[in-house]
């Protein structure tokens, strides 16, 4: 049987070791708020100025720009331990020169034919988990733990420095322990 499974489950193999088959484990606490999230929202603002010029009968050009910006909220609680990390978790830089050229062209070489080409520039979006990991897992908000049984000893599972939200066991029901 797995280890994992062992201490999950509680399944005595005999060894003495049932719950205890890792090695290291890691925990992560929120000491300001408690509940491990942040919530938040950004805005995102779009504009797109187009137009086409027909040179010729079977020749047309469009031309056209479009501008974006995400705004995010500033971290709630930087972690200001050092002059560094104070610099790197204190702001959140917005980048505000997102202009995106574009142009087009498309020829009608005979009738029922048409070649179209095509350029722009294109700027992604930043992923919402990524802000929140600039925001909150900083080592102030968040803190997480790297244990050993050496360097948490009196860290063993289950008893955490808090029970991860759904994991606490729920006890047996007699049902469950008289088909076994």
């Amino acid at each position: 049987m797995s280890d994992w499974v062992e201490d999950v489950f509680g399944v005595n193999t005999g060894d003495g070791l049932t719950g205890k088959h890792y090695s290291s484990f890691a925990q992560v606490t929120d000491p300001i708020a408690h509940v491990g999230k942040d919530d938040f929202y950004d805005n995102d603002y779009a504009g797109f100025l187009e137009d086409s010029w027909k040179f010729r009968p079977h020749l047309t050009l469009n031309l056209g720009v479009r501008y974006e910006i995400q705004t995010i909220p500033q971290p709630p609680i930087p972690n200001t331990a050092t002059s560094l990390t104070t610099e790197y978790t204190s702001k959140i830089n917005t980048d505000s020169n997102n202009f995106a050229p574009r142009i087009g062209i498309a020829w009608e070489p005979f009738k029922g034919t048409v070649v179209r080409t095509g350029y722009g520039m294109f700027y992604a979006k930043t992923s919402n988990s990524t802000w929140y990991a600039v925001r909150v897992e900083n080592g102030m908000f968040q803190q997480t733990f790297n244990c050993t049984p050496s360097t948490c000893p009196t860290l063993t599972f289950p008893n955490l420095i808090f029970p991860a939200p759904g994991a606490t066991p729920r006890p047996r029901s007699r049902e469950r322990s008289r088909r076994r």
